[in-house]
């Protein structure tokens, strides 16, 4: 059944990470970053998704802090990456580890949303006025 078989085919998913562009200043960070990386390419490789690493400060305007929503910024405003469209950008922190690899993120669930975050909603307010106010104040 073409139906069955459309619901089994997983979306064009694009995992977004980054690291600082500077090299961890203790000894060990770097393999900490390696193995974060890893972990993620594997997660994505299982699950048929792309992944995008940055490691460059994509807007020297903004906080070392926000670097991840110049970076998300300019994956949407490209619309293509790797030569593909995604139907879902996702980001993931670099200190975040994925331990069990065969779970399914539950996309239909949010068919009809364009963004999911996870988190307070005050607070992401709260920072997302401050990026508005920072951008404003540079036009």
């Amino acid at each position: 059944n073409r139906h069955e078989a459309a619901e089994k085919t997983p979306p064009k998913v694009l995992m977004v990470l980054s690291a600082s562009p500077k090299k961890c200043a203790q000894s060990f960070g770097e393999d900490v970053i390696r193995q974060s990386y890893q972990n993620k390419q594997q997660y994505a490789q299982l699950k048929g998704y792309d992944v995008l690493f940055n490691r460059r400060q994509v807007d020297p305007n903004l906080p070392k802090n926000y670097n991840k929503i110049a970076i998300l910024s300019e994956v949407l405003r490209n619309q293509s990456i790797h030569g593909r469209t995604y139907e879902w950008i996702m980001w993931i922190d670099m200190d975040t580890l994925i331990y069990d690899m065969s779970f399914d993120i539950p996309f239909k669930r949010y068919e009809k949303v364009n963004m999911v975050i996870w988190g307070d909603r005050f607070r992401i307010r709260k920072h997302s006025d401050t990026i508005t106010e920072k951008r404003e104040s540079q036009k």
